[in-house]
């Protein structure tokens, strides 16, 4: 799907209709809605098996699906099949979280969640570059199909476990009640409105300057090979590099203690970024700085995932995990306009540091929430 809009722009679609691909990525923001079902259809481990299995084929069957229709050809039938596919992935992913808490200790959840983070980042480098790489070299169905077959180990994953799924202990259907049952319950339980806050103001600091650190580094001079170089292998590399550190170190440290150091660590990342653009600093040195704050991105999203995690209850798992990841996601929709709002009023230079400082009081603030109330941190 990343690679979708450099495909169209170069079969020469206007910028307003690959705009309309953003909405296609709608059913992740609004899993929470349907994961309730998910937590209901799946209450024993073999309906909890069969329901994940389908969900990763239902996957790979759209990708195959897409491989049949050139977006040059087709627009509108491509539109529509990811947008399937889009659903399809969002309600595996749901299906995913419930099993990957129900099988983790409560205290390894948040490590568990910095190995989940790592592969997804490479995985999704890996189908976007590469999906992308064969498309432009070998034809679009080619790409295609490659994304297809890499999407298909999900479904061999989903067997590898297979045992351990079935050995889970039958959910009664009484603890998902009809007050569990309701994916705003996640906010309205004890304590609940604390996580609420956290993983807002974590998002919030992990979006607050958009896409425009990387377009930055388009301005600056960088050529499209590096660019290229840097987002296909650099960025994800280094970015798994921060997901499996910050599960290590909240595992080890607390959530409470990783959390608020990462974001001050990133508040400071923007500091440097802004200082280096004033001084003119070489590209090298924005590229160091940019990627540093590809891994307190990283770090910060593994953990708020783990919190989240660790949070769940018993026969809730996918409605209180999509619950907060839909908050964290309608921030990212929220922020990408002010970021690019701040961009035009305080060019790079005012952008980077009104970020910093709003980024450091965010530290401050959620560490004092988090102490709180340790039992979340």
């Amino acid at each position: 799907m990343g690679a979708l809009p450099l495909i169209w722009r170069e079969q020469g679609y206007s910028l307003l209709q690959i705009g309309i691909f953003q909405t296609l990525y709608l059913p992740w923001v609004l899993k929470a809605l349907w994961a309730p079902l998910v937590d209901r259809v799946s209450a024993s481990g073999k309906t909890r098996f069969r329901f994940l299995l389908m969900a990763q084929i239902s996957v790979s069957l759209v990708c195959l699906v897409l491989a049949s229709l050139p977006p040059g050809a087709a627009l509108t039938g491509t539109f529509v099949a990811i947008l399937i596919l889009s659903l399809a992935s969002a309600t595996a992913d749901n299906a995913g979280d419930a099993v990957t808490i129900k099988l983790t200790p409560r205290d390894d959840r948040t490590r568990v969640d910095g190995w989940r983070e790592a592969a997804a980042l490479l995985s999704g480098a890996l189908g976007a570059g590469g999906g992308y790489t064969i498309a432009m070299t070998l034809g679009w169905f080619t790409g295609a199909a490659f994304v297809a077959v890499l999407s298909a180990s999900g479904v061999i994953a989903t067997m590898m476990i297979r045992q351990q799924i079935f050995d889970m202990k039958p959910q009664s259907v009484s603890v998902t009640r009809l007050g569990n049952s309701l994916f705003l319950s996640a906010f309205l339980r004890p304590g609940g409105w604390v996580m609420f806050g956290v993983i807002i103001l974590a998002s919030a600091a992990n979006r607050v300057t958009g896409a425009n650190p990387r377009i930055l580094l388009s301005d600056i001079g960088l050529s499209t090979e590096q660019l290229g170089i840097i987002m296909g292998v650099l960025e994800p590399t280094v970015g798994a590099l921060g997901a499996l550190i910050g599960g290590v170190l909240a595992a080890s440290f607390g959530v409470a203690r990783v959390l608020p150091a990462m974001i001050g660590l990133k508040s400071v990342t923007l500091f440097g970024l802004s200082i280096a653009l004033y001084l003119s600093l070489s590209s090298h040195t924005v590229l160091i700085l940019f990627l540093l704050m590809t891994l307190c991105f990283a770090a910060i999203v593994t953990c708020f995932g783990g919190l989240i995690m660790r949070w769940s209850r018993p026969g809730s798992e996918a409605t209180d995990a999509a619950s907060f990841f839909t908050a964290a996601a309608l921030v990212w929709f929220v922020m990408q306009p002010l970021s690019g709002f701040l961009a035009d009023q305080f060019e790079y230079v005012g952008l980077f540091l009104i970020s910093a400082v709003l980024v450091l009081l965010v530290s401050v603030f959620i560490l004092r929430l988090l102490k709180a109330t340790p039992e979340y941190g």
